[in-house]
């Protein structure tokens, strides 16, 4: 089997929902639709979680980032059912980045002076 995730790269605001899609092929390429497949998010906002397969071969995990950074999606089959990827299983990687909302404005408390000598 084969475990293809995507988007592959993206990013999102911070507080926003990230969405992944992994989906199962057999060898011939066809979709495998009524398994389990495992994503863990490591990163700034590590979860786990376990969706089963649709009539296409897809799950879809959607998860929401409240820390800013880097997470990486790892979606697989866990075909020993010890939550652990491990050596022979299939699966696919997803990186996700949450950024920082910009601040609206900047007040300083106080004028800066700045001096220049010529």
């Amino acid at each position: 089997a084969q475990v293809v995730v995507t988007p592959p790269v993206f990013a999102s605001p911070r507080g926003a929902p990230a969405v992944v899609t992994a989906t199962v092929l057999d060898v011939a390429g066809l979709a495998v639709p009524a398994v389990q497949v495992r994503f863990v998010v490591a990163g700034v906002n590590n979860q786990k979680s376990t969706v089963v397969t649709d009539d296409q071969g897809r799950a879809t995990f959607s998860y929401v980032g409240t820390v800013s950074g880097l997470d990486r999606i790892t979606a697989f089959l866990d075909k020993n059912g010890n939550d652990v990827l491990d050596v022979g299983e299939p699966f696919g990687l997803a990186m996700q980045t949450f950024l920082a909302p910009e601040p609206a404005s900047v007040t300083f408390a106080r004028p800066i002076i700045a001096a220049c000598t010529l």
